[in-house]
C-alpha cells in the first residue's frame, strides 16, 4: 500500500510539473512591427487560409519571413483597428480607443515602458506633432530613441540634404540624407542598432518599428524589383529609377511637373523623354507596375523583419523577446481578401487586419500555429506589454484592450466578449473602391459609376451622400451606424460576425456585408437589441469622455464633436 501511495504521489507530482511546464516563460523584451495600409490578403500566412482567387495583389507571395512568424507563432483572425492611419496609431500606442476625449493626455506605451526602466525606441512613421525638429507629442514623447517621419505619406527614396528627426537617449541628432537612402531600410537599421546597443548593456528594451510600407507612393526599391521580377527591370540605372519614382505620380505613371522641377536640381540631365525607367514602366503597363511595386514594398518590409529576427538571435535575446506584427488598417492599394472593401470604410476590409504574436518558447510549444478567432483589437497590445512587465493579468490603467499574454502563456481560450468602438466623419464610404480603379487609370469607369462625385485630385471622397459615423463590435456582433453630420439622416446595419471563414468554399460571399442606407435599421430582434445597446452605451459614456470624431493634430479639445445625434 505504501508503494502504491508513493507511486501515486510521484504520478501526481509529474502531472503538476507537466502542467507548470506548459505555462510559457514571460518575455522580457518587446518588438512591435506596424505596417502601413497592409491588408488581410497581403500576407501569405493569412491568404493561404482562404480558398478562391484574388487578382488584386501578388504581395502575399513575397512575405516568407512574416509567414514563418505567423505559422510558428499565433495568428489572430479577428483583430480590429481604426480605418485609417492616424487614429489606428492612437489605438495601438495608447491601448485605448482613439475617440477617448483624453487620449492625448494619458501616458502612451512609450512613456509607460520607459517609466518601468525600459529603453524605448520609435523608428518609423509618427503621424503626430513635431515641435522644434523633434516629436514632443504625448503619443511618442516617451521614447528615448527615435528616427521619425511625421506625416501621412512620403517618397521612399530620400533626397540629398533631406532631414529626419533623430535622437538617442533624448539627445537630438537629426539624420541628414546623402541622397538615395531607402526609408524602409533606414528604419530597420535604426531598430537593429537599438537592439544591439541595449542587448549589450543587458537592458530590457521596447522597439516600436512603424514602417511606411506599404502605403503609397509605390516606390519599390530597384534592387528588390530586379530580384523579384528579373527581366522587367533590367537596364535601369539606380539614379534613373530613384528620380523616376520621385517625379512621377507612381500610381498612374503620369508626370508631376513640380516634382520634376525639384529633382532636376539634383539630376539636371534627367527627363521623361530620355528615362529608361519611364519607358520600361510604360511598356510594362499600369496594372503590372502597380502590382510589382506594391509587392516590392511588402518585400522590403519582410526583408527588414528578417534582419530584426537575425539581430535578436545574434544578440542572444531571441529567447527573451516577444515579437508582434500587425497593420494600421486595411489596404487600399493591395488586397484585403476575402474581406469586403478597403481602408477608410467600416467594412471588415477597412478595419480587420492580420496580427501575429511570436516568442521562441511559443514557437516551440504545442501552440505553434494556433489561430485565435475571438476578437482582439490592436488596443490589446499596450496592456499586454504593461501586464507582462507588471506581472498583472489586468494592468492598473484604463486600457480598452486586455492583456493577451495569460491566455497564451497557459494556452487557454481568449475571452469572447471584447468591445471595439470607432467613429469618424469619413465621406469615403461607397466610393472607396473607386480609389483602386483610379489608381489603375480607370477614371472613366469611376465617373460612370459615381456621376455626382467631384474629381479634382483626391476630392472624389467629398461625396455629399453622407458620412459613415461609427462601428461598434462586441463579441460576435457588429453594428455599423451611418448618419449625416447634423444627424437628420440615419441608418444602421447589424450582423453576426462569421467564424471560421477559412473553411468556407466561397470566402468572399461568406464575409459579404450590406451597405447602410438612409432609414434602414435592423429588423430582427437580436439586431434591434444590439442597436439599442449601442445607443445606450454612447448615451451613457457621454460627450466629455467619448468624441464622435477623433482629433489627432494637437490637444484643442474645444473642437471635439458631440455624439448626441447617435441617440436621437
Amino acid at each position: 500500500m505504501m508503494k502504491r501511495s508513493w507511486f501515486l504521489l510521484l504520478a501526481f507530482g509529474a502531472l503538476v510539473a507537466s502542467a507548470v511546464a506548459l505555462e510559457l516563460k514571460a518575455p522580457k523584451n518587446f518588438v512591435v512591427i506596424f505596417a502601413d495600409d497592409f491588408g488581410y490578403g497581403d500576407l501569405g500566412c493569412y491568404r493561404e487560409l482562404f480558398q478562391g482567387e484574388d487578382d488584386l495583389t501578388i504581395s502575399h507571395k513575397f512575405t516568407p519571413n512574416l509567414d514563418k512568424l505567423g505559422r510558428d507563432g499565433v495568428r489572430f483572425m479577428q483583430t480590429y483597428t481604426a480605418s485609417w492611419c492616424a487614429p489606428a496609431r492612437s489605438n495601438l500606442l495608447s491601448g485605448r480607443w482613439c475617440n477617448r476625449a483624453d487620449s492625448l493626455t494619458k501616458p502612451w506605451i512609450g512613456k509607460q515602458m520607459r517609466d518601468r526602466g525600459y529603453a524605448t525606441c520609435f523608428s518609423g512613421k509618427s503621424h503626430g506633432v513635431v515641435q522644434k525638429g523633434m516629436d514632443m507629442n504625448p503619443k511618442t514623447g516617451g521614447f528615448s530613441d527615435a528616427l521619425l517621419f511625421n506625416n501621412g505619406q512620403r517618397n521612399f527614396y530620400m533626397q540629398p540634404g533631406e532631414e529626419l528627426p533623430r535622437r538617442t537617449d533624448f539627445n537630438s541628432d537629426p539624420f541628414v540624407a546623402e541622397g538615395g537612402e531607402y526609408i524602409t531600410d533606414l528604419f530597420t537599421d535604426f531598430g537593429v542598432d537599438f537592439i544591439k546597443r541595449n542587448a549589450k548593456k543587458e537592458k530590457p528594451f521596447f522597439l516600436y518599428l512603424a514602417y511606411t510600407a506599404t502605403h503609397s507612393p509605390l516606390d519599390g526599391k530597384l534592387e528588390d524589383l530586379q530580384t523579384m521580377f528579373p527581366g522587367d527591370f533590367d537596364g535601369i540605372g539606380k539614379k534613373d529609377w530613384q528620380t523616376f519614382v520621385t517625379c512621377t505620380n507612381g500610381r498612374r505613371l503620369t508626370q508631376n511637373p513640380k516634382a520634376i522641377e525639384a529633382v532636376q536640381k539634383f539630376n539636371p540631365e534627367w527627363s521623361v523623354e530620355t528615362s529608361t525607367a519611364y519607358a520600361k514602366m510604360n511598356k510594362l503597363g499600369v496594372k503590372k507596375f502597380h502590382d510589382y511595386n506594391y509587392a516590392a514594398l511588402a518585400y522590403s518590409m519582410d526583408r527588414g523583419v528578417a534582419k530584426i529576427m537575425q539581430t535578436l538571435k545574434e544578440a542572444g535575446v531571441d529567447e527573451d523577446t516577444l515579437v508582434i506584427f500587425t497593420s494600421d488598417n486595411g489596404s487600399i492599394s493591395g488586397s484585403n481578401y476575402p474581406l469586403q472593401n478597403f481602408k477608410s470604410t467600416h467594412f471588415e476590409g477597412g478595419i480587420r487586419v492580420p496580427m501575429i504574436f511570436w516568442t521562441k518558447d511559443l514557437a516551440e510549444s504545442e501552440q505553434s500555429g494556433r489561430m485565435i478567432e475571438e476578437i482582439t483589437p490592436t488596443t490589446c497590445i499596450a496592456p499586454t506589454l504593461v501586464g507582462i512587465v507588471d506581472r498583472q493579468a489586468k494592468p492598473d490603467f484604463p486600457f480598452d484592450g486586455i492583456n493577451l499574454w495569460p491566455y497564451l502563456a497557459k494556452n487557454s481560450p481568449v475571452p469572447d466578449d471584447q468591445v471595439f468602438f470607432y467613429a469618424a466623419n469619413s465621406r469615403f464610404y461607397e466610393v472607396a473602391g473607386a480609389y483602386r480603379d483610379m489608381s489603375y487609370g480607370q477614371l472613366g469607369k469611376v465617373k460612370a459609376a459615381f456621376p455626382d462625385v467631384t474629381f479634382g485630385g483626391m476630392n472624389y471622397w467629398e461625396r455629399k451622400a453622407g458620412v459613415l459615423n461609427a462601428v461598434y463590435i462586441k463579441g460576435k456582433e457588429k453594428i455599423v451606424y451611418w448618419s449625416t453630420g447634423d444627424g437628420r439622416a440615419q441608418g444602421a446595419t447589424y450582423r453576426k460576425l462569421p467564424k471560421d471563414g477559412r473553411f468556407s468554399e466561397n470566402p468572399k460571399h461568406f464575409f459579404k456585408e450590406e451597405y447602410v442606407s438612409e432609414g434602414q435599421f435592423p429588423q430582427d430582434a437580436e439586431g434591434a437589441a444590439f442597436l439599442k445597446e449601442f445607443k445606450e452605451y454612447i448615451a451613457k459614456v457621454g460627450e466629455d469622455e467619448l468624441r464622435a470624431s477623433p482629433i489627432f493634430n494637437g490637444s484643442d479639445f474645444k473642437r471635439k464633436k458631440r455624439a448626441d445625434h447617435y441617440v436621437k
